[in-house]
């Protein structure tokens, strides 16, 4: 019975040191008017983002009302069940709330995360924007894909975070209590 209650109290420590990093790395504000915006995909339903990537969204269109001489790169190819591409998605979303279409690059080739960031850096690159990559994603995202954005030896220079609801919140975190060190070992 010791070992069963002594491996609850290294799961909770270990539950509770991952939720406090997904909350530092999702706090890390970025330098004002400086930066690239990259926003990733998430799920399109027929033409229209899906409430994870309406919350990113929403979060990036403040940021970038906020910041009018910020870059940004809409980030996600078309699933076989989406309509259209989610970069796509994402520029006719911003552009619709008032943001310029010049403002908004598209990068409609990736399918995930890592390729989300190697496809967008080399926008990044080759139109010689700023290298100063501010990621916006889901709270629960943000330490992940700076994993991620460090192994293809990217630099992060900040977040914007959405945050969902408490009933979402909670299953996604207890899904990267498992996926971080699965992306971290890979």
């Amino acid at each position: 019975m010791l070992v069963f209650e002594v491996l609850i109290i290294l799961f909770a420590v270990y539950a509770i040191v991952l939720t406090a990093a997904m909350i530092f790395f999702a706090l890390r504000k970025p330098k004002a008017d400086s930066v690239t915006v990259l926003v990733l995909g998430c799920k399109v339903k027929g033409n229209v983002p899906s409430q994870s990537l309406k919350r990113r969204l929403e979060r990036a269109f403040k940021y970038l009302n906020e910041n009018p001489n910020t870059v940004c790169i809409v980030s996600g190819g078309k699933g076989s069940d989406e309509s259209i591409s989610e970069a796509q998605c994402m520029k006719s979303y911003l552009v619709n709330k008032g943001i310029l279409s010049e403002r908004i690059i598209k990068e409609d080739r990736s399918v995930n995360t890592r390729e989300n960031f190697v496809n967008s850096y080399e926008i990044v690159c080759s139109r010689g924007i700023c290298k100063d990559i501010v990621v916006v994603t889901d709270f629960y995202h943000q330490l992940r894909a700076y994993i991620i954005a460090k192994k293809c030896r990217i630099n992060i220079a900040g977040a914007i975070s959405s945050v969902p609801g408490v009933k979402t919140l909670i299953f996604h975190i207890v899904r990267e209590l498992v996926a971080v060190p699965v992306e971290i070992f890979k």
